[in-house]
């Protein structure tokens, strides 16, 4: 129930710190601890060896920039060496991996359908106006054991009164949108009823985000280049109609005004695909020397351009921005190599370790956010061959 836990408890925080420490991510580390010590996990060494090299690496780089008299930013980097930790773990060979990994796919489909339900609800019951939106979490949970700096109530539109769906304990609508379309992505190659697809396909439309639906386009091109029998003749129709039915509804509107985003300077595309890599560019050019030893951990925040204190646009440093940023070319590389090799070494599944790396990768700038690398741990790294 681990997975479950992650998802559920995703907003959730102990208030250690400014903001927080996420709560499903101290319980997987018990977790993750248990097994190591009773051996339901073990070690990888090709991970174990790259994320030693890479983490000293990126602390060398680190007390470099100190030497100038500069300040880091010890929690980012301490983060960065302890979230990453149950990635060095897989499953023994004689644990039944192949029948560990579909069940836990299934559990994931599951735990989505029902935030999709959720979801939507979410969503019908304030377009027809039987409910305002109000966050039950928000509402009764005190502030510092929920998760800052991140935005649960975003309107459909500017001054609108719907609020864009995240089934309540989703951190965003965003995360929601892409938890689904990976959901997607695992139930066509796992063979789920249609039904189950339409009700996580209309979810993500209730989320309002693009993020999901960029996400389950590469999926199906990965697809169809590596497994296209998992593609029933039953799933292209179901998409034709839902497609149609979008289009023809009255609220598709909104959507459809995103696709306009491409040009804008100030749009959620551009802060994540454009604007971090232009602004790490001239960053590092600024300073030479950067190229060598970074930033700083953490200086993306402290001096790029970001949505500090309410001003500014809130830019999406994205994992190998960031990387490269704070800790150099040579050491944001290797700790990039430990990232694409854990995640593409020999996983249960050909679709989803390319999946796991665009979602992570690009559209949720999630170098430190515990509750997608986890999730990503589970559904791919923790069942690798050995």
């Amino acid at each position: 129930m681990t997975l479950v836990g992650i998802i559920v408890l995703q907003r959730f925080a102990i208030p250690i710190g400014g903001p927080g420490v996420s709560l499903a991510f101290v319980l997987t580390l018990v977790v993750v601890l248990v097994l190591a010590v009773t051996g339901g996990l073990v070690h990888d060494l090709t991970r174990v060896l790259l994320f030693t090299a890479a983490t000293a690496a990126c602390g060398v780089a680190a007390w470099l920039y100190t030497l100038g008299g500069h300040q880091i930013s010890t929690a980012s980097f301490f983060l960065l060496i302890v979230v990453y930790l149950p990635w060095l773990f897989r499953v023994p060979e004689s644990r039944g991996r192949q029948a560990g990994a579909a069940w836990l796919s299934r559990l994931f489909i599951r735990t989505m359908l029902a935030a999709a339900a959720v979801a939507v609800l979410q969503m019908v019951t304030q377009l027809l106006d039987v409910w305002t939106y109000v966050d039950p979490i928000k509402a009764n949970v005190a502030e510092p054991y929920l998760l800052a700096a991140y935005n649960t109530s975003i309107p459909i539109e500017y001054a609108s009164p719907i609020v864009k769906s995240q089934a309540f304990v989703f951190l965003e609508p965003s995360f929601l949108s892409q938890f689904l379309g990976l959901a997607i992505i695992l139930g066509i190659l796992t063979r789920i009823p249609l039904w189950q697809l339409g009700l996580l396909g209309v979810a993500m439309f209730c989320t309002y985000s693009g993020t999901g639906i960029i996400l389950l386009a590469v999926g199906v091109v990965l697809i169809l280049l590596r497994s296209p029998r998992s593609i029933r003749p039953s799933m292209i129709v179901l998409a034709a109609v839902a497609l149609t039915a979008l289009l023809l509804s009255p609220y598709a509107a909104p959507l459809l005004n995103r696709t306009s985003e491409a040009g804008d300077n100030s749009s959620s595309l551009s802060l994540r695909f454009v604007i971090p890599y232009e602004q790490v560019a001239a960053g590092l050019e600024q300073e030479p020397q950067r190229y060598l030893r970074g930033a700083g951990p953490g200086a993306s925040e402290r001096v790029l351009e970001s949505d500090r204190e309410g001003s500014g646009l809130a830019v999406v440093y994205t994992v190998a921005p960031k990387l490269l940023f704070e800790y150099g070319m040579l050491a944001g590389s290797l700790f990039l190599l430990f990232f694409l090799v854990t995640l593409l070494r020999r996983g249960p599944y050909r679709v989803i370790p390319g999946s796991l790396i665009v979602m992570l990768g690009f559209l949720s700038g999630s170098l430190l956010q515990p509750h997608v690398l986890l999730v990503a741990w589970l559904l791919s790294a923790v069942w690798a061959r050995e």
